[in-house]
């Protein structure tokens, strides 16, 4: 099992950011969550979360790059056909 700072560095590398970059991936949902799986009510919250203004502050304060989901799923999905 790779650690968490592995994992974090894969990413970086595959979004062409450096090792020491300090990236927050959010995989985001703004609809509702009334009647909805645990997984929509996680990107939900997500969403929540990314868009307060406790994140914001943190984010400018620590020097996080916010990115969407979507960019690390295709160069990941691009990386794994190439092997």
């Amino acid at each position: 099992m790779r650690s968490s700072a592995g994992r974090a560095s894969r990413a970086n590398a595959l979004l062409g950011y450096p090792d020491d970059a300090r990236l927050l991936i959010v995989n985001a949902d703004a609809s509702g969550c009334a009647g909805r799986s645990t997984m929509e009510w996680i990107r939900h919250a997500d969403y929540e979360f990314a868009v307060s203004a406790q994140a914001r502050e943190t984010i400018e304060r620590e020097g996080i790059v916010l990115l969407s989901h979507e960019p690390l799923r295709e160069v990941w999905a691009a990386s794994r056909r190439n092997w």
